[in-house]
């Protein structure tokens, strides 16, 4: 991943193939799970996680553009230029506080993307659901949602690396508020020719500079 990003690989491409790597690590710790090891309670139409807010890196909704725009739905993209509206001057907690619903979920509670979600929605899981039902019913509850410890750290392991990646690639792994990312790279036509010249077409909806994850991250640099 480093290697071929270092090598000038379409960063879009390249996470593209994180993405798909990340669905079959999930794949195979499901699989390979010891008997009555905790297990994923994740299925269509559970939707109370799709209520909090998402970050993204560039690459991730740029990705998430190309398939809006080969699928494309005027009702949809206006409906994230109105979410990303909503939530603007929410920070996590508020956005938790308010579950505001992703502009991308359908009616019938199914991501309506789910090929090109970005990493973080592909490596969130859950394994009680009653739990985060409680949560989104009243997200003032101090719980913490469990997760299954094989799954949370791999899956965290293979994020950590692409953001790794990118950073030694020159590309720093920004992140930014979906909606507001998507509301950006929609109006611009350019937006992703534009991050490839070296430029950063989402600043507006950054909400985390490469330069704060390593503290954030809990690995805070010397010197």
């Amino acid at each position: 991943m480093q290697a071929a990003l270092e090598a000038g690989a379409d960063p879009v491409r390249v996470v593209e193939q994180v993405a798909a790597n990340l669905d079959a690590l999930w794949a195979h710790c499901v699989a390979t799970a010891v008997p009555g090891a905790p297990q994923p309670a994740c299925a269509r139409g559970c939707s109370h996680c799709c209520h909090e807010r998402v970050e993204a890196t560039a690459p991730e909704v740029l990705l998430l553009v190309r398939f809006l725009r080969a699928h494309a739905d005027a009702e949809r993209d206006a409906r994230i230029v109105r979410t990303a509206g909503v939530v603007a001057a929410m920070d996590r907690d508020a956005r938790r506080q308010a579950q505001v619903a992703c502009a991308l979920l359908g009616t019938d509670g199914a991501c309506t993307v789910y090929e090109a979600r970005p990493l973080g929605c592909r490596r969130a899981h859950s394994t009680d659901a009653t739990t985060c039902a409680a949560v989104h019913v009243d997200p003032a509850l101090e719980v913490s949602i469990p997760a299954a410890p094989v799954l949370k750290w791999s899956a965290s392991s293979l994020v950590l690396g692409w953001l790794e990646g990118m950073a030694h690639a020159g590309r720093p792994p920004h992140h930014y508020e979906l909606h507001a990312a998507l509301s950006a790279a929609l109006h611009d036509p350019d937006a992703e020719k534009r991050f490839l010249a070296g430029e950063d077409p989402l600043a507006s909806a950054r909400t985390v500079s490469a330069e704060d994850l390593p503290r954030l991250l809990g690995h805070p640099r010397s010197g």
